[in-house]
């Protein structure tokens, strides 16, 4: 078992956690909430518990240290909220009474959605997964630590929307990443880079787990775990984070969009947007996901090239008018019939 490390300094301690840093003089009294792994926990030998950072349905989020490299990482503990009972002296997970199953189905989705990530990260505009490890009853996801600053933080700092260009750009490594993630048959359900990974319970509403969705960037479809998500899901969401970019304006969120539908285009909010930009962002956005853009691949490349997306709304365009050819046709031959039909029986004698 290698040596533990200061969460603040990353420098050996000799003796044990208590007191302050003998190297930086921060204090090592733990103050992570309670039903939290304490401030130096130690995990598989490898790892060292740091602060607590933030819970989901999930989980828990810590700052970690990887020992051996001397260098920070960000753990995560499934520990679902709704289906535990907090944790023995010993640090273990005791679920519920009665959501036994659940809670052991739950814990291997999460190990399943890990050990994929773990597979196939690192890759372009995904975050790695360096590890995952079950201890304590559950199971831990370890990924490298985030750098960077959020979006949000990105967009306060500036003092204009972005072009569509700029936009383009900044997402393009977060759409080829997760393009890889249907490639590979995982949705996410959100330089840039993509993080913040989640089991599917989690970003669905009605769920047996705490769900956890962004008004505005969340699909209609997520708000209810009777209907199916796709690759679609993420396309929803992609164009919302695009809109917001080039507007300044989160999404009217899709609840309130199924009752009235008052999304503004995004060329009507800024005349900077091309109206065909606008007009893939608003196909994109789409309630309906059967009359939305499909796949991140096609979204990518309409954002991109005005001819492909002028040539995609064409094809709908014809799409729909062959459907409405074919309905009028259908209603023609169903008059006909019964024209006929009735006229038979006319000729008939009694």
């Amino acid at each position: 078992m290698s040596e533990p490390l200061c969460p603040h300094c990353l420098q050996p301690l000799r003796g044990r956690y208590e007191g302050n840093c003998p190297h930086c003089g921060r204090s090592l009294e733990n103050r992570n909430p309670e039903g939290a792994l304490p401030l130096g926990t130690q995990l598989a030998g490898r790892y060292t518990i740091g602060t607590y950072l933030s819970a989901d349905g999930d989980g828990l989020a810590y700052r970690g240290i990887l020992n051996e490299e001397k260098k920070f990482v960000l753990i995560k503990e499934y520990f679902p909220v709704t289906l535990c009972n907090g944790r023995s002296p010993e640090g273990a997970l005791m679920p519920k009474e009665g959501k036994e199953v659940l809670f052991k189905t739950s814990r291997m989705d999460f190990k399943d959605l890990y050990d994929d990530l773990h597979n196939l990260t690192p890759a372009t505009g995904l975050n790695t997964i360096l590890d995952v490890m079950e201890e304590n009853n559950t199971v831990y996801a370890v990924e490298e630590s985030e750098k960077g600053m959020t979006l949000t933080h990105y967009l306060s700092l500036r003092s204009r929307t972005l072009t569509p260009a700029e936009a383009r750009t900044l997402l393009q490594p977060v759409m080829e990443g997760v393009a890889l993630l249907h490639k590979s048959g995982l949705i996410h359900r959100g330089t840039a880079r993509l993080t913040g990974y989640g089991t599917l319970a989690l970003r669905t509403g009605g769920s047996e787990l705490k769900s956890q969705l962004y008004p505005g960037y969340a699909a209609p479809e997520q708000y209810s775990a009777a209907e199916f998500s796709g690759r679609y899901t993420d396309v929803y969401a992609l164009a919302a984070v695009c809109y917001k970019m080039v507007t300044g304006q989160t999404p009217v969120a899709a609840p309130q969009r199924k009752v009235r539908d008052s999304l503004e285009s995004a060329h009507s909010l800024e005349a900077g947007v091309p109206t065909w930009f606008s007009q893939v962002l608003a196909c994109a956005l789409r309630l309906d996901p059967a009359r939305r853009m499909q796949t991140v691949p096609e979204l990518m490349s309409a954002l991109t090239d005005p001819n492909v997306a002028n040539a995609m709304f064409e094809r709908g365009d014809n799409q729909i008018s062959t459907r409405k050819i074919m309905a009028v046709s259908l209603v023609v031959i169903f008059i006909l019939a019964v024209l006929l039909f009735w006229s038979l029986l006319g000729g008939r004698s009694d």
